[in-house]
């Protein structure tokens, strides 16, 4: 199925002077690097090519892989956002939810320009990727721009969803004791509160704020599951270390 969806965005035999690689090579060539993050040499001697063929391809297929995010990351629209409310209520008791935020660290060899830009709090260097996640595991929104120094709001602030939520978030609104409950999503203490973002309650709590953290948390789990914690890559700079991954804070 990638394969067929990818087809039309990969090079046809007439741009290269010798053949290129069948669609199915190219595809499995950058999933394995993907997949293993390892070094383009050593994908190489795996599909038995020079690691420039594996440099070329797997920046082909990643762009064409890009060409299809319009297809497979966007926001529900209203009627998918009340199925996706319903099957959150059921685990937080919160009506109206239709998304868990929340940012982690993607490994990255930093460039030799502005390298402590990149180095974040648990001191190794990174890109922060925010993402929005629904009750199913499913990306909805993702913004992957800022180094891995910066903090959570701001890239928050700077995304296309603080921009354009209003555009992105369903006009739907729950009667709650009266109150017009509007559509929301759900994120840690780093975030703003806002009428369509919810984030637990800080400080000294009273026992009724405590019950309500738990609920929102047991909601917000679906986004830190999505980043997966029990991931572990190598250290990125080579230096035979290892990054583990821990309280879905990092990827």
């Amino acid at each position: 199925m990638l394969c067929k969806k990818l087809s039309p965005y990969l090079p046809c035999p007439e741009v290269f002077v010798t053949p290129p690689l069948t669609i199915s090579h190219q595809v499995a060539l950058c999933l394995y690097k993907i997949a293993s993050c390892a070094e383009y040499r050593v994908v190489g001697d795996v599909f038995g090519v020079h690691k420039s063929t594996v440099h070329k391809y797997f920046h082909l297929v990643i762009n064409a892989i890009l060409q299809l995010r319009a297809e497979y990351l966007y926001f529900p629209k209203l009627e998918e956002a009340k199925t996706i409310a319903i099957a959150f209520q059921k685990i937080t008791n919160i009506p109206n939810i239709i998304g868990a935020i929340d940012g982690t660290h993607i490994p990255i060899l930093p460039p030799s320009d502005g390298y402590q830009d990149y180095v974040n709090r648990k001191g190794w260097p990174s890109i922060v990727m925010q993402a929005v996640v629904d009750n199913n595991y499913i990306f909805r929104d993702v913004s992957i721009k800022f180094p891995g120094s910066t903090h959570d709001a701001t890239v928050f602030r700077e995304s296309g969803l603080y921009k354009y939520s209003s555009q992105m978030i369903p006009n739907y609104y729950t009667d709650v004791n009266g109150m017009q409950t509007p559509m929301m999503l759900i994120g840690d203490p780093a975030y703003p509160l806002l009428p369509w973002l919810m984030k637990p309650y800080t400080g000294h709590l009273e026992p009724e704020e405590e019950s309500f953290n738990c609920y929102l948390s047991s909601g917000r789990i679906v986004v830190e599951n999505a980043f997966d914690s029990s991931l572990v890559f190598e250290d990125p700079l080579g230096n035979g270390t290892q990054i583990t991954l821990d309280d879905g804070d990092s990827l």
